[in-house]
């Protein structure tokens, strides 16, 4: 189960996949993001080794940002997690 602010709300992450030991180009979307605010928070539940990197709000329903996933990160599906510094 998920819990966000109403102001705030991930719904996807396009690739869906992303291999272990790699980096790559990820987009989230979404509604509420705030342009030019605050750059969110984004992490992986229980998986502190996922890196997210060179985050940027696009517009209020994208953002954009690099993710790095360790070659030793198990295969599995994870629960993203983001955050608003300052809400």
């Amino acid at each position: 189960r998920y819990t966000y602010p109403a102001y705030i709300w991930p719904r996807s992450l396009a690739p869906g996949t992303v291999a272990a030991g790699s980096t790559t180009a990820v987009t989230l979307s979404g509604y509420g993001f705030a342009v030019g605010g605050p750059l969110p928070v984004i992490t992986i539940q229980g998986e502190a080794s996922i890196v997210f990197s060179d985050v940027e709000v696009v517009d209020a329903g994208t953002i954009s940002a690099t993710m790095t996933v360790p070659e030793s990160v198990p295969n599995g599906t994870y629960s993203l997690l983001m955050e608003t510094p300052g809400n």
